[in-house]
């Protein structure tokens, strides 16, 4: 489903279809390496057809964080209605500081 690929993920899958009798019946966790340092190497030349390719097929980046997610989600739909909430934004602030303030103690624990 192409629908929702990212960039990176665009560009992996052509990499394994052009590759496909060299990558043999490597692991799919190799291949991932392999092409994750390519895509890291490529310039944004490079890059730019499979970034095309996403935004065709309409890519929403989502996060694991719930809150990243509701925030983005409300800024996306903000930005659309082009209109100006003040509360709408000092909710979304709200959220991204106590969210921040949730990573980084969550790091302070994890280096004790």
């Amino acid at each position: 489903d192409g629908g929702r690929r990212n960039p990176f993920f665009q560009f992996l899958a052509h990499f394994r279809a052009c590759n496909r009798e060299e990558l043999g019946n490597l692991p799919a966790s190799f291949v991932s390496v392999m092409g994750s340092m390519i895509w890291n190497e490529m310039t944004s030349t490079q890059k730019a057809p499979y970034l095309k390719a996403a935004r065709k097929a309409d890519y929403t980046f989502m996060s694991r964080c719930a809150k990243a997610n509701w925030v983005l989600r409300n800024l996306r739909e903000y930005m659309a209605a082009r209109q100006c909430h003040a509360n709408t934004l000092w909710t979304m602030m709200n959220v991204v500081r106590s969210w921040t303030e949730s990573v980084m103690i969550h790091l302070d624990d994890s280096e004790d």
